[in-house]
Protein backbone atom coordinates (compact mmCIF):
# COMPACT_ATOMS: atom_id res chain seq x y z
CA UNK A 1 0.00 0.00 0.00
CA UNK A 2 1.35 3.26 -0.96
CA UNK A 3 -0.33 6.46 0.98
CA UNK A 4 -0.01 9.80 -0.93
CA UNK A 5 0.17 12.84 0.51
CA UNK A 6 1.83 12.61 3.78
CA UNK A 7 -1.68 10.42 5.62
CA UNK A 8 -1.20 8.00 7.79
CA UNK A 9 -3.11 4.12 6.80
CA UNK A 10 -5.32 4.12 9.08
CA UNK A 11 -24.44 -22.73 1.74
CA UNK A 12 -22.28 -23.35 4.67
CA UNK A 13 -18.81 -23.76 3.68
CA UNK A 14 -18.05 -27.58 3.91
CA UNK A 15 -14.81 -28.53 5.42
CA UNK A 16 -11.82 -29.00 3.36
CA UNK A 17 -8.06 -31.19 3.16
CA UNK A 18 -6.16 -28.40 4.69
CA UNK A 19 -2.78 -28.31 3.43
CA UNK A 20 0.34 -27.97 6.11
CA UNK A 21 1.84 -24.64 6.10
CA UNK A 22 5.21 -24.66 5.91
CA UNK A 23 7.42 -23.41 9.54
CA UNK A 24 7.72 -19.50 8.76
CA UNK A 25 10.18 -16.92 10.18
CA UNK A 26 8.11 -14.31 11.30
CA UNK A 27 9.82 -11.87 10.09
CA UNK A 28 10.15 -12.99 6.35
CA UNK A 29 7.34 -12.17 4.54
CA UNK A 30 8.95 -13.53 1.43
CA UNK A 31 8.09 -17.13 1.94
CA UNK A 32 5.85 -18.19 -0.79
CA UNK A 33 3.12 -20.83 0.90
CA UNK A 34 0.88 -23.43 -0.82
CA UNK A 35 -2.60 -21.88 -1.52
CA UNK A 36 -5.30 -23.59 0.86
CA UNK A 37 -7.86 -24.24 -2.12
CA UNK A 38 -11.55 -24.90 -1.30
CA UNK A 39 -15.24 -23.15 -1.85
CA UNK A 40 -16.09 -19.87 -1.06
CA UNK A 41 -15.77 -18.64 2.40
CA UNK A 42 -19.41 -16.68 2.21
CA UNK A 43 -21.71 -19.05 2.11
CA UNK A 44 -25.50 -19.18 3.73
CA UNK A 45 -24.96 -20.24 7.34
CA UNK A 46 -22.90 -18.60 10.27
CA UNK A 47 -20.01 -20.59 10.30
CA UNK A 48 -17.63 -21.50 13.30
CA UNK A 49 -14.45 -19.19 13.69
CA UNK A 50 -11.73 -19.05 15.39
CA UNK A 51 -8.66 -16.57 15.91
CA UNK A 52 -6.02 -18.08 17.82
CA UNK A 53 -3.09 -16.02 19.85
CA UNK A 54 -0.77 -16.74 21.98
CA UNK A 55 -1.90 -15.09 25.63
CA UNK A 56 1.48 -12.53 25.01
CA UNK A 57 0.29 -11.60 21.63
CA UNK A 58 -3.76 -11.09 22.93
CA UNK A 59 -2.38 -9.32 25.82
CA UNK A 60 -0.15 -7.01 23.09
CA UNK A 61 -3.38 -6.41 21.23
CA UNK A 62 -5.26 -5.06 24.26
CA UNK A 63 -2.82 -2.61 25.84
CA UNK A 64 -2.80 -1.11 22.42
CA UNK A 65 -5.85 -1.05 20.53
CA UNK A 66 -5.66 1.87 19.33
CA UNK A 67 -2.55 1.20 17.03
CA UNK A 68 -3.81 -1.41 14.80
CA UNK A 69 -0.62 -3.87 15.19
CA UNK A 70 -0.40 -7.36 13.75
CA UNK A 71 0.08 -10.39 16.03
CA UNK A 72 0.95 -14.06 14.55
CA UNK A 73 -1.86 -16.64 14.90
CA UNK A 74 -4.38 -18.61 13.25
CA UNK A 75 -7.46 -18.78 12.07
CA UNK A 76 -10.03 -21.66 11.41
CA UNK A 77 -12.70 -21.45 9.54
CA UNK A 78 -15.07 -23.77 9.40
CA UNK A 79 -13.23 -26.06 10.08
CA UNK A 80 -10.62 -25.07 8.02
CA UNK A 81 -7.23 -24.14 10.03
CA UNK A 82 -4.58 -21.57 8.27
CA UNK A 83 -1.48 -20.79 10.89
CA UNK A 84 0.71 -17.94 10.30
CA UNK A 85 -1.76 -15.65 9.72
CA UNK A 86 -1.81 -11.69 10.87
CA UNK A 87 -4.06 -10.56 13.12
CA UNK A 88 -5.36 -7.02 14.60
CA UNK A 89 -8.07 -5.24 15.34
CA UNK A 90 -9.42 -2.51 13.17
CA UNK A 91 -11.91 0.60 13.14
CA UNK A 92 -12.09 4.47 13.02
CA UNK A 93 -14.95 5.33 15.65
CA UNK A 94 -16.23 2.02 16.36
CA UNK A 95 -12.52 1.09 17.39
CA UNK A 96 -12.28 4.44 19.91
CA UNK A 97 -15.35 3.59 21.32
CA UNK A 98 -15.04 -0.18 22.35
CA UNK A 99 -11.23 0.70 23.59
CA UNK A 100 -13.10 3.54 25.79
CA UNK A 101 -15.76 1.09 26.94
CA UNK A 102 -13.19 -1.90 28.37
CA UNK A 103 -14.84 -4.02 26.12
CA UNK A 104 -12.57 -6.59 23.62
CA UNK A 105 -15.41 -6.92 21.47
CA UNK A 106 -13.50 -5.24 18.39
CA UNK A 107 -13.71 -5.87 14.70
CA UNK A 108 -11.19 -7.89 13.74
CA UNK A 109 -8.76 -7.94 10.11
CA UNK A 110 -7.18 -11.02 9.02
CA UNK A 111 -4.15 -11.05 6.40
CA UNK A 112 -3.29 -14.58 5.61
CA UNK A 113 -0.40 -12.81 3.61
CA UNK A 114 1.39 -10.71 6.75
CA UNK A 115 4.10 -13.44 6.84
CA UNK A 116 3.59 -16.15 4.66
CA UNK A 117 3.49 -14.49 0.93
CA UNK A 118 1.02 -16.16 -1.55
CA UNK A 119 -0.98 -17.89 1.25
CA UNK A 120 -4.95 -17.67 1.30
CA UNK A 121 -7.70 -19.09 2.98
CA UNK A 122 -10.36 -20.72 1.01
CA UNK A 123 -9.34 -18.15 -2.43
CA UNK A 124 -8.67 -15.33 0.09
CA UNK A 125 -6.01 -13.43 1.54
CA UNK A 126 -7.82 -11.01 3.99
CA UNK A 127 -10.68 -11.45 5.73
CA UNK A 128 -12.53 -9.02 7.67
CA UNK A 129 -14.41 -9.55 11.26
CA UNK A 130 -17.18 -6.40 12.12
CA UNK A 131 -18.65 -6.30 15.37
CA UNK A 132 -21.79 -4.38 14.08
CA UNK A 133 -20.97 -1.52 15.99
CA UNK A 134 -24.09 0.89 16.71
CA UNK A 135 -26.51 -1.79 14.72
CA UNK A 136 -28.68 -4.11 17.10
CA UNK A 137 -30.06 -6.17 13.66
CA UNK A 138 -26.40 -7.10 12.44
CA UNK A 139 -27.95 -6.91 9.43
CA UNK A 140 -27.08 -3.49 7.39
CA UNK A 141 -24.09 -4.56 6.53
CA UNK A 142 -24.91 -7.44 4.76
CA UNK A 143 -28.28 -5.47 3.29
CA UNK A 144 -27.01 -3.06 2.05
CA UNK A 145 -24.46 -5.14 0.33
CA UNK A 146 -26.96 -6.94 -0.84
CA UNK A 147 -28.87 -3.94 -2.74
CA UNK A 148 -25.03 -3.10 -4.11
CA UNK A 149 -24.80 -6.65 -6.10
CA UNK A 150 -28.43 -6.15 -6.92
CA UNK A 151 -27.61 -3.21 -8.55
CA UNK A 152 -24.84 -4.72 -10.48
CA UNK A 153 -22.08 -2.96 -8.02
CA UNK A 154 -19.01 -4.93 -7.52
CA UNK A 155 -19.85 -5.29 -3.90
CA UNK A 156 -17.99 -7.45 -1.44
CA UNK A 157 -19.83 -11.05 -0.37
CA UNK A 158 -20.33 -11.36 3.08
CA UNK A 159 -21.96 -13.79 5.72
CA UNK A 160 -22.14 -14.23 9.15
CA UNK A 161 -19.53 -15.93 11.65
CA UNK A 162 -19.75 -17.68 15.71
CA UNK A 163 -16.24 -15.82 16.66
CA UNK A 164 -13.93 -16.84 19.08
CA UNK A 165 -10.67 -15.19 19.65
CA UNK A 166 -7.78 -16.52 22.22
CA UNK A 167 -10.04 -18.84 23.81
CA UNK A 168 -12.44 -16.18 24.37
CA UNK A 169 -16.05 -16.48 22.98
CA UNK A 170 -16.97 -13.12 21.36
CA UNK A 171 -20.40 -14.03 19.75
CA UNK A 172 -22.00 -13.45 16.29
CA UNK A 173 -19.76 -11.08 13.62
CA UNK A 174 -20.40 -9.96 9.79
CA UNK A 175 -17.43 -11.44 8.08
CA UNK A 176 -16.71 -9.33 4.59
CA UNK A 177 -14.76 -9.84 1.97
CA UNK A 178 -11.69 -7.60 1.80
CA UNK A 179 -11.15 -5.45 -1.61
CA UNK A 180 -7.88 -6.05 -2.50
CA UNK A 181 -6.16 -8.60 -5.69
CA UNK A 182 -7.93 -11.30 -5.12
CA UNK A 183 -11.27 -9.11 -5.04
CA UNK A 184 -10.47 -7.19 -8.12
CA UNK A 185 -9.83 -10.75 -9.92
CA UNK A 186 -13.32 -12.19 -9.35
CA UNK A 187 -15.22 -8.74 -10.16
CA UNK A 188 -12.99 -7.01 -13.02
CA UNK A 189 -11.48 -8.82 -16.58
CA UNK A 190 -8.45 -6.23 -16.05
CA UNK A 191 -6.45 -7.35 -13.20
CA UNK A 192 -3.40 -4.61 -13.47
CA UNK A 193 -5.23 -1.29 -13.11
CA UNK A 194 -4.81 1.18 -9.98
CA UNK A 195 -6.75 0.52 -6.72
CA UNK A 196 -6.96 3.99 -4.65
CA UNK A 197 -8.73 4.10 -1.30
CA UNK A 198 -9.45 7.68 -0.88
CA UNK A 199 -9.65 9.20 2.38
CA UNK A 200 -10.66 13.19 3.59
CA UNK A 201 -9.75 15.58 1.85
CA UNK A 202 -8.99 13.51 -1.08
CA UNK A 203 -11.75 11.27 -1.15
CA UNK A 204 -14.23 14.72 -1.67
CA UNK A 205 -12.59 13.99 -5.31
CA UNK A 206 -12.00 17.63 -5.78
CA UNK A 207 -9.07 18.86 -7.77
CA UNK A 208 -6.35 21.16 -6.35
CA UNK A 209 -3.79 20.57 -8.35
CA UNK A 210 -1.79 18.53 -10.66
CA UNK A 211 0.56 16.38 -7.90
CA UNK A 212 -1.02 13.67 -7.07
CA UNK A 213 1.34 12.98 -3.58
CA UNK A 214 -0.28 16.31 -2.39
CA UNK A 215 -3.08 14.70 -2.12
CA UNK A 216 -3.37 13.86 1.51
CA UNK A 217 -5.47 10.79 2.50
CA UNK A 218 -5.36 8.74 -1.01
CA UNK A 219 -4.41 5.53 -0.54
CA UNK A 220 -2.93 3.36 -3.47
CA UNK A 221 -3.43 -0.56 -2.93
CA UNK A 222 -1.90 -1.43 -6.20
CA UNK A 223 1.19 -0.77 -8.06
CA UNK A 224 2.36 1.03 -5.67
CA UNK A 225 5.73 1.44 -6.93
CA UNK A 226 4.42 1.66 -10.66
CA UNK A 227 1.44 3.72 -11.19
CA UNK A 228 2.09 7.36 -12.28
CA UNK A 229 -1.33 8.29 -11.12
CA UNK A 230 -2.33 9.70 -14.24
CA UNK A 231 -5.64 7.92 -14.62
CA UNK A 232 -6.41 9.15 -11.31
CA UNK A 233 -5.10 13.12 -12.03
CA UNK A 234 -7.39 12.57 -15.23
CA UNK A 235 -10.70 11.94 -13.41
CA UNK A 236 -9.99 14.70 -10.71
CA UNK A 237 -9.64 16.98 -13.59
CA UNK A 238 -12.62 15.85 -15.71
CA UNK A 239 -14.96 15.86 -12.64
CA UNK A 240 -13.74 19.79 -11.98
CA UNK A 241 -14.36 20.49 -15.79
CA UNK A 242 -17.92 18.90 -15.41
CA UNK A 243 -17.31 17.76 -19.16
CA UNK A 244 -19.45 15.22 -19.94
CA UNK A 245 -17.16 13.17 -22.81
CA UNK A 246 -14.36 13.96 -20.15
CA UNK A 247 -15.60 12.32 -17.21
CA UNK A 248 -17.19 9.09 -19.53
CA UNK A 249 -13.76 8.34 -20.67
CA UNK A 250 -12.35 8.67 -16.83
CA UNK A 251 -15.45 6.63 -14.97
CA UNK A 252 -18.17 4.52 -15.29
CA UNK A 253 -20.97 6.33 -15.02
CA UNK A 254 -23.28 3.93 -15.03
CA UNK A 255 -22.27 2.26 -11.66
CA UNK A 256 -21.31 5.75 -10.70
CA UNK A 257 -25.11 6.22 -10.84
CA UNK A 258 -25.82 3.13 -9.09
CA UNK A 259 -23.62 4.06 -6.55
CA UNK A 260 -24.95 7.49 -5.50
CA UNK A 261 -28.49 6.73 -6.36
CA UNK A 262 -28.06 3.61 -3.65
CA UNK A 263 -26.32 5.93 -1.05
CA UNK A 264 -29.55 8.22 -1.51
CA UNK A 265 -32.00 5.52 -1.15
CA UNK A 266 -30.69 4.04 1.77
CA UNK A 267 -29.75 7.16 3.55
CA UNK A 268 -25.71 5.83 3.25
CA UNK A 269 -24.05 8.68 4.44
CA UNK A 270 -20.89 7.50 5.34
CA UNK A 271 -19.66 7.15 2.23
CA UNK A 272 -18.89 9.68 -0.35
CA UNK A 273 -22.03 11.78 0.07
CA UNK A 274 -20.70 12.79 3.74
CA UNK A 275 -17.76 12.50 4.97
CA UNK A 276 -15.93 11.54 1.21
CA UNK A 277 -14.40 7.85 2.65
CA UNK A 278 -15.50 3.94 3.00
CA UNK A 279 -15.41 3.41 -1.15
CA UNK A 280 -12.58 2.28 -3.30
CA UNK A 281 -11.76 3.29 -6.69
CA UNK A 282 -10.65 0.76 -9.29
CA UNK A 283 -9.34 1.96 -12.79
CA UNK A 284 -9.72 -0.27 -15.48
CA UNK A 285 -8.20 0.61 -19.26
CA UNK A 286 -7.81 4.28 -18.41
CA UNK A 287 -11.97 4.13 -16.69
CA UNK A 288 -12.56 4.02 -13.00
CA UNK A 289 -15.11 2.02 -11.32
CA UNK A 290 -16.47 2.89 -7.70
CA UNK A 291 -16.60 -0.03 -5.26
CA UNK A 292 -18.62 1.00 -2.08
CA UNK A 293 -17.04 0.17 1.44
CA UNK A 294 -18.15 0.04 5.30
CA UNK A 295 -22.04 -0.33 4.88
CA UNK A 296 -22.48 -1.06 8.04
CA UNK A 297 -24.71 2.41 8.86
CA UNK A 298 -26.81 1.83 5.73
CA UNK A 299 -30.27 2.84 6.54
CA UNK A 300 -29.93 5.95 8.81
CA UNK A 301 -27.33 4.70 11.66
CA UNK A 302 -24.88 7.48 10.19
CA UNK A 303 -26.76 11.12 10.38
CA UNK A 304 -24.50 13.46 9.35
CA UNK A 305 -25.88 15.77 12.35
CA UNK A 306 -30.00 15.49 11.04
CA UNK A 307 -32.52 14.01 13.12
CA UNK A 308 -34.68 11.37 12.52
CA UNK A 309 -37.37 13.59 10.28
CA UNK A 310 -34.30 14.82 8.42
CA UNK A 311 -32.82 10.82 7.72
CA UNK A 312 -35.95 10.25 5.91
CA UNK A 313 -36.64 13.35 3.82
CA UNK A 314 -32.82 13.13 3.11
CA UNK A 315 -33.10 15.53 -0.50
CA UNK A 316 -32.50 13.00 -3.11
CA UNK A 317 -31.21 15.60 -5.50
CA UNK A 318 -28.66 17.12 -2.32
CA UNK A 319 -28.04 14.47 -1.10
CA UNK A 320 -24.61 15.50 0.64
CA UNK A 321 -23.63 16.27 4.10
CA UNK A 322 -21.56 19.35 3.08
CA UNK A 323 -21.89 21.61 0.12
CA UNK A 324 -22.52 19.79 -2.65
CA UNK A 325 -19.61 21.80 -4.23
CA UNK A 326 -17.08 19.84 -2.27
CA UNK A 327 -18.45 16.60 -3.87
CA UNK A 328 -17.93 17.07 -7.79
CA UNK A 329 -19.00 13.46 -8.51
CA UNK A 330 -22.54 14.03 -7.05
CA UNK A 331 -22.34 17.66 -9.26
CA UNK A 332 -21.36 15.79 -12.56
CA UNK A 333 -24.47 13.73 -12.18
CA UNK A 334 -26.55 16.27 -10.83
CA UNK A 335 -26.12 18.75 -13.27
CA UNK A 336 -25.96 16.37 -15.98
CA UNK A 337 -29.85 16.02 -17.48
CA UNK A 338 -29.27 12.05 -18.75
CA UNK A 339 -27.14 11.03 -15.58
CA UNK A 340 -30.08 13.18 -13.14
CA UNK A 341 -32.86 11.12 -15.00
CA UNK A 342 -30.98 7.30 -15.11
CA UNK A 343 -29.99 8.85 -11.22
CA UNK A 344 -33.88 8.72 -10.34
CA UNK A 345 -34.57 5.80 -12.85
CA UNK A 346 -32.33 3.83 -10.56
CA UNK A 347 -33.87 4.69 -7.44
CA UNK A 348 -37.22 3.62 -8.90
CA UNK A 349 -35.59 0.70 -9.40
CA UNK A 350 -34.32 -0.18 -5.77
CA UNK A 351 -38.01 0.85 -4.61
CA UNK A 352 -39.26 -1.55 -6.84
CA UNK A 353 -36.76 -4.37 -6.37
CA UNK A 354 -34.61 -4.94 -2.85
CA UNK A 355 -36.85 -2.82 -0.93
CA UNK A 356 -40.81 -3.80 -2.45
CA UNK A 357 -42.21 -5.53 0.20
CA UNK A 358 -43.29 -8.07 0.85
CA UNK A 359 -40.04 -9.32 -0.27
CA UNK A 360 -38.31 -6.44 1.69
CA UNK A 361 -39.71 -7.90 5.00
CA UNK A 362 -38.93 -11.67 4.06
CA UNK A 363 -35.40 -10.97 3.41
CA UNK A 364 -35.17 -9.27 6.86
CA UNK A 365 -37.13 -12.28 8.62
CA UNK A 366 -34.93 -14.62 6.64
CA UNK A 367 -31.49 -13.40 7.59
CA UNK A 368 -32.72 -12.74 11.30
CA UNK A 369 -33.85 -16.23 11.86
CA UNK A 370 -30.56 -17.29 10.37
CA UNK A 371 -28.32 -15.26 12.92
CA UNK A 372 -31.20 -15.29 16.18
CA UNK A 373 -30.01 -18.46 17.99
CA UNK A 374 -25.90 -17.28 17.38
CA UNK A 375 -27.78 -13.66 18.72
CA UNK A 376 -29.37 -15.74 21.80
CA UNK A 377 -25.73 -17.64 22.55
CA UNK A 378 -23.64 -14.36 21.86
CA UNK A 379 -21.88 -13.03 25.35
CA UNK A 380 -20.51 -9.46 24.23
CA UNK A 381 -23.35 -8.49 21.89
CA UNK A 382 -23.84 -4.46 22.23
CA UNK A 383 -27.69 -4.66 22.75
CA UNK A 384 -30.44 -7.22 23.97
CA UNK A 385 -32.04 -9.83 22.40
CA UNK A 386 -35.20 -7.17 23.15
CA UNK A 387 -33.49 -4.66 21.55
CA UNK A 388 -32.13 -7.21 18.30
CA UNK A 389 -36.00 -8.45 17.90
CA UNK A 390 -37.44 -4.73 17.98
CA UNK A 391 -34.94 -3.19 15.91
CA UNK A 392 -35.73 -5.59 12.58
CA UNK A 393 -38.73 -3.44 12.70
CA UNK A 394 -38.84 -0.19 14.42
CA UNK A 395 -37.03 2.32 16.29
CA UNK A 396 -35.12 1.51 19.19
CA UNK A 397 -32.66 3.71 21.78
CA UNK A 398 -29.27 2.69 21.95
CA UNK A 399 -27.45 3.81 25.28
CA UNK A 400 -23.82 3.09 26.35
CA UNK A 401 -20.99 4.27 24.19
CA UNK A 402 -23.25 3.86 20.88
CA UNK A 403 -25.75 6.05 22.65
CA UNK A 404 -28.43 7.20 19.72
CA UNK A 405 -31.59 6.43 18.01
CA UNK A 406 -31.01 2.84 15.69
CA UNK A 407 -33.98 3.42 13.07
CA UNK A 408 -35.90 0.37 12.40
CA UNK A 409 -34.87 -1.91 9.50
CA UNK A 410 -38.66 -2.30 7.93
CA UNK A 411 -39.95 0.97 9.51
CA UNK A 412 -37.15 3.00 7.94
CA UNK A 413 -37.41 1.47 4.48
CA UNK A 414 -41.13 2.15 4.17
CA UNK A 415 -41.05 5.88 5.24
CA UNK A 416 -37.55 6.31 3.37
CA UNK A 417 -39.14 4.99 0.10
CA UNK A 418 -42.35 6.95 0.87
CA UNK A 419 -40.72 10.49 0.78
CA UNK A 420 -38.13 9.01 -2.42
CA UNK A 421 -41.25 8.60 -4.42
CA UNK A 422 -42.73 11.54 -3.54
CA UNK A 423 -39.55 13.95 -4.24
CA UNK A 424 -39.37 11.56 -7.68
CA UNK A 425 -43.18 12.73 -8.25
CA UNK A 426 -42.10 16.27 -7.46
CA UNK A 427 -44.70 16.18 -4.28
CA UNK A 428 -42.28 17.27 -1.56
CA UNK A 429 -38.88 19.00 -2.13
CA UNK A 430 -35.90 17.24 -3.64
CA UNK A 431 -33.54 19.65 -2.20
CA UNK A 432 -33.07 21.40 1.17
CA UNK A 433 -31.85 24.48 0.12
CA UNK A 434 -29.27 24.48 2.76
CA UNK A 435 -26.05 23.66 1.32
CA UNK A 436 -26.47 20.36 2.60
CA UNK A 437 -27.63 20.80 6.00
CA UNK A 438 -30.69 18.97 7.05
CA UNK A 439 -33.68 21.51 7.88
CA UNK A 440 -35.47 19.94 10.17
CA UNK A 441 -32.11 19.66 12.14
CA UNK A 442 -32.51 22.42 14.96
CA UNK A 443 -31.01 24.49 16.30
CA UNK A 444 -27.59 23.42 15.23
CA UNK A 445 -27.35 21.92 12.12
CA UNK A 446 -24.14 21.40 10.02
CA UNK A 447 -23.34 24.55 8.28
CA UNK A 448 -24.64 26.46 10.41
CA UNK A 449 -20.66 27.46 12.07
CA UNK A 450 -21.52 25.92 15.46
CA UNK A 451 -19.38 23.12 16.35
CA UNK A 452 -21.91 21.86 18.78
CA UNK A 453 -22.01 18.40 20.72
CA UNK A 454 -22.99 16.13 17.97
CA UNK A 455 -20.36 17.12 15.44
CA UNK A 456 -17.42 17.34 18.48
CA UNK A 457 -18.16 14.12 18.82
CA UNK A 458 -18.47 13.12 15.11
CA UNK A 459 -15.90 15.33 13.82
CA UNK A 460 -16.04 13.81 10.72
CA UNK A 461 -19.69 14.46 10.47
CA UNK A 462 -19.94 18.47 9.53
CA UNK A 463 -15.61 19.22 9.11
CA UNK A 464 -16.86 22.92 7.99
CA UNK A 465 -18.71 23.38 11.35
CA UNK A 466 -15.38 22.43 13.54
CA UNK A 467 -13.25 23.43 12.01
CA UNK A 468 -12.07 20.66 9.99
Amino acid sequence: MLVLGGCDSGGSTSSQDTLEPPEVDATNTDTVSDVVVGESPFGEEVVGVKLELTAEAWAAILAAPLDETFQQGAIEYDGVRVENVGIRVKGNSSLKSVADSGSTRFSFKVDMNEYVSGQKLLGVKKLNFNNSFKDPTFLREVLGYEVATWLGLPAPRTTFADLTVAGTHLGLFVVVEQVDSEFIERTFQDTTGDLYKPEPPAGGLAYTGDDALTYTGLELKTNETTSDHSAFMALLKALDSQDAAMIEASLDVDRAISYLAMNAVLTNLDSYNGPGHNYYLYEEGGRFTVIPWDMNEAFGAFNCGCDRTGLVEYPIDEPSCGRLSERPLLGAILDNAEWRAAYHERMRAVLDGPLAEPGWSARIAELADRIRPTVQADPTKFYSETLFEQALTQDVTLTGPMAAISLGLGAFAAERGASVRAQLAGTTPSTAATDGACPSNSPNPCGDGVCDAFETANPQACPRDCGG
